[in-house]
């Protein structure tokens, strides 16, 4: 193989990964392939039997055994690998050759991030304002539908993850992940984000059956808190899942976006596995006091019962043991792990502090109230605590 300019810049004008393998292959004879590691998907062009199915099927680290493996960044992102056989760079222009494709890919997947970028902002502005409740209309929204030249007549679901920690370069990388996972089961889904945040709009082409719908968005996460395991900055992150109801219209985004937040709200609340997905339906009653947390009658009600406690930490600890366990003190102090001496003298700490507030402990409606109380604090700790109106 002789390496000239002319075949530098044809490798550069193509515009797919595998016509830029696929030439390098047909100019040497050499093997080339590529393993994305977003999709994971893997591109390979070569004479041996052998390289083709290692590349294929063969782990990463086994592969580097075999094959020289060159790794892809961009924006501080793994984007993928680029693998040669060996003897490719033994030469000049076997060097050339290999840099060359190297630049070529690094180059499409500079203009894929640039363009899906792009495309990313333009459909968040118009998914911000249908969940801001500023697109109220069918009318609008097909207008603005059109002018994206977006296609999306489906029911439609809102699945969301709240990702933690997630630095920039962090949050394209999980865009794009989701993207990808999201559209292998349902094609022409969106994702918004939104801070810790990230919505997937799944596009419902078929209407599935609750239980296979269940499936599909359990699967989605499974796959992508796999992918996310993987990555050694992200791994120790926490990962909460909650998903809406299916609507019938993305005028509904509103509904399904509020119900999925939540949902993920009661899951970081609740759940004793990260990992786990909460659905809108499995919230119980969570969902009516989510709903008026904010307002200023529940602040006053939170503050009410529980404000002579918030400075002893260990009291509202305890609170919530004796609710869980309905006010049983032996396993509150089980649950505690506290003697079950420390209990008795805490509960009657807690009883006189109620006492002197009006509040008869032994009664059944003091405890329901107590009971909201502390699911109305447990919301303020994830939410932060709303300014009292003066």
């Amino acid at each position: 193989m002789i390496w000239t300019t002319d075949k530098m810049v044809s490798l550069l004008e193509k515009t797919e990964i595998s016509d830029v393998l696929h030439e390098a292959f047909e100019i040497s004879g050499n093997s080339f392939s590529y393993k994305d590691n977003i999709t994971l998907k893997t591109v390979a062009y070569s004479e041996s039997q052998e390289f083709l199915s290692t590349v294929r099927s063969c782990p990463l680290h086994e592969t580097a055994k075999r094959y020289k493996v060159r790794q892809i960044t961009e924006n501080s992102v793994v984007r993928g690998y680029l693998i040669v056989d060996k003897t490719t760079g033994l030469s000049e222009d076997g060097r050339n050759l290999t840099e060359t494709v190297l630049l070529a890919i690094k180059l499409l997947l500079r203009q894929t991030i640039t363009k899906k970028t792009h495309e990313a902002r333009i459909t968040s502005n118009l998914f911000s304002e249908l969940i801001s409740g500023k697109i109220t209309n069918q009318e609008s929204l097909s207008s603005r539908l059109r002018l994206l030249s977006i296609k999306f007549p489906w029911n439609m679901v809102v699945l969301s993850a709240d990702i933690q920690y997630a630095t920039k370069n962090e949050e394209i990388y999980i865009e794009e992940l989701l993207t990808n996972k999201v559209n292998n089961f349902y094609p022409d889904s969106y994702i918004y984000h939104d801070g810790n945040l990230f919505s997937c709009i799944l596009a419902l082409k078929r209407i599935p059956s609750p239980k296979t719908l269940e499936k599909d968005i359990l699967m989605i996460a499974d796959q992508v808190n796999a992918e996310i395991s993987r990555k050694e900055t992200l791994r120790n992150n926490a990962t909460y899942w909650g998903c809406g109801k299916v609507y019938s219209s993305l005028l509904l985004l509103k509904k399904s976006y509020y119900e999925a937040s939540q949902s993920v709200l009661y899951a970081k609340i609740y759940s004793n596995k990260k990992s786990n997905i909460i659905f809108w339906t499995d919230t119980g009653a969570f969902r009516l006091i989510g709903r008026c947390a904010a307002s200023q009658d529940a602040i006053d009600f939170h503050n009410e019962i529980l404000s002579p406690f918030l400075e002893h930490e260990y009291l509202i600890e305890t609170l919530g043991g004796l609710d869980a366990n309905n006010w049983n003190l032996a396993n509150t102090a089980a649950t505690l792990t506290c003697h079950y001496n420390t209990i008795k003298y805490r509960y009657k700490k807690i009883r006189d502090i109620l006492a002197e507030n009006g509040y008869d402990i032994e009664n059944h409606e003091t405890r329901f109230d107590i009971a909201i109380a502390l699911r109305l604090y447990k919301i303020y700790i994830e939410r932060g605590f709303p300014n009292e109106k003066k």
